[in-house]
Formats: structure tokens, sequence, C-alpha cells
């Protein structure tokens, strides 16, 4: 089965996918199976007796559930017709909507087509999602291509989901889909929504749910079109190096002198940068090491990332850190502790570290270095110190 994802972004709309494919008993079939798709909108227009031009183009996204064999079958048709359209009116531009009516029209004689060769039983189906910006609506939309089947009779049909406003569309496993969205809208200790793409990450690598994994593949749409990007993130084979990756393939070193994608979205280098942290810390990263402690590591080392550039640090959640034992003359993040009044340092910063480059309305929680009781900081009340007190 399938976990497709949908949702509108301040620039446009994002979708992904898993990569994993099934048998009918849910046992893998392959964990590189590709479900996110461009369509390339073509059309010609009748310049004058027998000559066609004034192309007009642009693209949009199709992700599919269901059945492989189908989709792909209806996605090959289908967009061979989209990119083959014609009109005698020049400013007749084909809408979304006409794309979407096109893979439904296909869709339905792909599907009927390998069906009426089954028993019920055997009959196999799919949904999908054709996604975009509309050069016609000049808005990003949206359809959902689905079959129905009432009084014997089977028809596919087109509904439309972006009219609601910003929206979270799901198609696919109705287990992957619930979970989803359960822990998509679901507020964290700051009181704010989780990312949606590293959720839907780690949705899909739930062992609980066999009919979703393998690799996140990621369609982006902006007003210029839809484009698959691969992602950026730290190799599993071996974790202290970062590759570029699509649908689980290594495309880092792109073909024959050629690069692959001039843009990628990063995702799961969590492990790479944890690892780097721990080593910039001396500390074993192959090593079992404390939560708090990978926290504390991480979190100083995003303080010397983004010391000295234009980025800055955001904590968004509630994270609980090691506490520090701090040595003179070292600069330090601190806070006020509420208990004894006392300024604790939180985490080593570098000399000169700029405060305001924390931000977000989470918050750290460590102990106090004087009074050894919790202390919980947001970045609006962190100070800089340089610890000038002698220490055991």
């Amino acid at each position: 089965m399938t976990l497709i994802a949908c949702w509108s972004e301040p620039a446009g709309l994002k979708c992904a996918s898993d990569s994993r494919l099934t048998r009918n008993d849910e046992s893998v079939l392959t964990e590189a199976g590709g479900k996110l798709f461009t369509i390339p909108v073509k059309c010609k227009y009748l310049v004058e007796e027998g000559k066609w031009g004034n192309d007009f183009s642009y693209t949009l996204g199709f992700a599919f559930a269901g059945s492989t064999l189908l989709a792909n079958n209806t996605h090959a048709l289908a967009s061979t017709l989209t990119q083959q359209l014609t009109s005698k009116e020049t400013g007749d531009v084909p809408s979304a909507k006409t794309v979407a009516n096109i893979y439904c029209f296909v869709a339905e004689y792909v599907i009927k087509d390998r069906n009426m060769r089954e028993h019920t039983a055997g009959r196999l189906y799919f949904e999908a999602l054709i996604f975009g910006y509309c050069p016609v609506e000049k808005t990003f939309v949206c359809h959902c291509i689905k079959h129905e089947i009432t009084d014997n009779s089977f028809s596919m049909k087109v509904e439309s989901w972006h009219e609601k406003g910003p929206f979270m569309g799901t198609i696919g496993d109705s287990s992957a889909r619930a979970n989803f969205i359960t822990k998509v809208y679901r507020k964290n200790a700051a009181g704010n929504h989780p990312d949606p793409l590293h959720t839907f990450r780690d949705v899909i690598e739930d062992e609980n749910i066999s009919t979703v994994g393998g690799a996140v593949q990621v369609a982006i749409s902006e007003k210029d079109g839809t484009s698959i990007y691969p992602l950026l993130t730290a190799d599993e084979k071996n974790p202290d190096s970062i590759i570029l990756s699509l649908a689980g393939l290594d495309v880092t070193y792109g073909m024959d002198g050629f690069a692959f994608f001039m843009k990628s979205i990063e995702l799961g280098l969590e492990k790479f940068m944890g690892r780097l942290a721990l080593k910039n810390k001396g500390l074993d990263p192959d090593e079992r090491v404390p939560q708090k402690t990978q926290n504390l590591a991480s979190m100083e080392e995003g303080l010397r990332q983004v010391h000295g550039t234009g980025q800055s640090l955001k904590i968004d959640d509630q994270c609980t850190i090691d506490s520090v034992k701090p040595v003179m003359a070292g600069h330090y993040v601190s806070a006020i502790c509420k208990s004894c009044k006392k300024t604790t340092p939180l985490m080593l910063a570098p000399r000169g570290f700029d405060k305001s480059k924390i931000r977000g309305n989470g918050s750290l929680i460590s102990i106090c270095w004087h009074c050894k009781l919790p202390v919980c900081a947001s970045p609006g009340s962190y100070e800089m110190q340089t610890w000038n007190l002698p220490t055991l």
C-alpha cells in the first residue's frame, strides 16, 4: 500500500510519498517504488491554416496509491495526451482541472480494461492526486481521482480539495493516514504543530505499519511549476557522510559529468549532525549516549553552526539537556534560576555569540549549577555569561 500526503505551504504545495511496494499479503516487493511524478502540460495553437505554434507549457504533480501497474499505465497514457494538446483559440489555456479530467478519463479506461478480465476478488484500483499551480485559476490546486462503484456500475471521478482553503490531504493506507493526521495536528509542549514532512518521515519509519516504508519522496509546487526534489540526508551505509537520495537511490555524483538536480531538501540529517556534535564534544558517537547528553551536544553544535552567520538556532519545543560543568573564562548561554535567583550556565557558546540568534517559543530544561534544582528557560530570557567562579 502507500501513504501520500499533500499540504499547503506559504509558497505553494508540498507532496510526499513513501517508496515501499507490497504484495497482496503485505510482504515487501521493493523499497524503490516511485509514486511521485511530474506532469508536463503543453498546448499548441493554430497560427494559420496547417501551422501550429505559440506553445504554452507548465507542470503539475501526480501521486498515486493503490495498483502500481494501473497507475503507471494511466500516467504513461495521460501524460502523452497532456503534452499533445491543441486549440484553435490562442487564449484557451488548459487548466489543472482539465488535466485531472484527462487522467480520470484514462484511468477509467485502464482500470476497466484490466478488471474486465478478473473476478471481483482479483480486481485492482488506485487513487491519485493531481496538484500544483493552475494558470487558469491562478492559485494552487489539488484534485483527487478516485473510483466509484454504484449499482454494479464503475466509474472514476474527480474531487477538488483545494476549494476549502489551506488543507492537509492524504490518500493510501488507512492506518498510516490516521497515524499521520493524528501526529501532524498534535501540538508539542511549546504549543507548536510539528513540521509535516518530518512527521511524514516518522510515520513511514514506524515498523508497526508494514504496508508503508522505504524512503520519503517529495514534490514541491511553486508558481513556476512542480518538481521532484532529492533529499540531502545521512548515508545509511556511512552515517558520517551526506548524500543526495532519490527514493533511496544515491544520486550524489550524477552521470557522465552531468549533475542531477539543482535543489534539494534536507531530511534525515539529524543522525549526521548528532554524530558530528558528539565528536566535537569529545564523545564517541558509536557509544551509547544519554539523550540529554546528545541534546546538549546538538544544541552547542547548533550555536557553533550559526555563529557569525545570518542564520539562527530555532527552539520550537521543550528540550531537556544535560547540565554543563562550567570552566573558568568559558562563555555560556545562561538563564536565571527561579529557585535560587542565580544565573546558571546552560550551553557552552562561541566567544562573542549573539543571544538574539536563538529564537522560537520553545524552552530548555536543565539543572541549575548552584542549587541543583531544575531550571526551565525560553530564548527570550537567555543571558550571555563568562564564567568567573571556581569549580570543583
